[in-house]
């Protein structure tokens, strides 16, 4: 007997969400971050489900992102309106903010960031809507440099055809002059 499944872009989500805190070889990554280190969970709508697996509670996922791409293209959600990103420090939800708390990251601590696009060698992107690399950019070589783990999960719903590392060779927001957003959301 064959058997079709088709999931909806949330369904989606939840099955990469429980992906990431249940898969046997992260979750034990993740399980002792939540315990003993810092973990966070950067703002983004499969980020959103991330999140609940990760606290066991329902969050206003519309509003746990910053950026994010509908039917008008590459829209911003303005800073006022966005939850705070969840940070766990030793088990307890922190205050902080990511770069707040990037200064005390060590080896053993975890940053779940959202991509927006997987190529077929498995590379991931992320778009930046500032001039500054956003929230990636700024702790990239943080968090390489101190062996932090960087989880992206992402689905085969953004699977791109091109390159992506040849594609952000070519890009940026200089180089590129026409787009389907920004566009801020008030």
């Amino acid at each position: 007997m064959l058997a079709q499944v088709t999931l909806s872009s949330s369904e989606s989500k939840r099955i990469i969400a429980k992906a990431v805190v249940g898969h046997s070889a992260i979750k034990k990554a993740v399980k002792k971050a939540v315990k003993e280190g810092i973990v966070i969970v950067g703002l983004g709508s499969t980020n959103a489900y991330v999140a609940e697996e990760i606290l066991g509670k329902k969050i206003e996922k519309e509003l746990y992102l910053a950026g994010y791409v509908d039917e008008k293209g590459s829209c911003v959600l303005h800073s006022g309106l966005r939850l705070k990103e969840v940070i766990l420090d030793r088990g307890e939800i922190s205050d902080a903010r990511t770069m707040d708390i990037i200064d005390k990251m060590q080896s053993c601590d975890i940053f779940i960031k959202g991509a927006n696009a997987i190529d077929s060698q498995g590379n991931a992107g992320v778009m930046l809507a500032s001039s500054i690399g956003d929230t990636i950019g700024k702790i990239y070589g943080t968090a390489k440099a101190r062996g932090i783990d960087i989880i992206l999960p992402v689905s085969l719903e953004k699977y791109v055809l091109w390159n992506i590392p040849e594609l952000s060779k070519k890009s940026g927001m200089e180089r590129v002059k026409l787009s389907t957003g920004v566009i801020q959301k008030e």
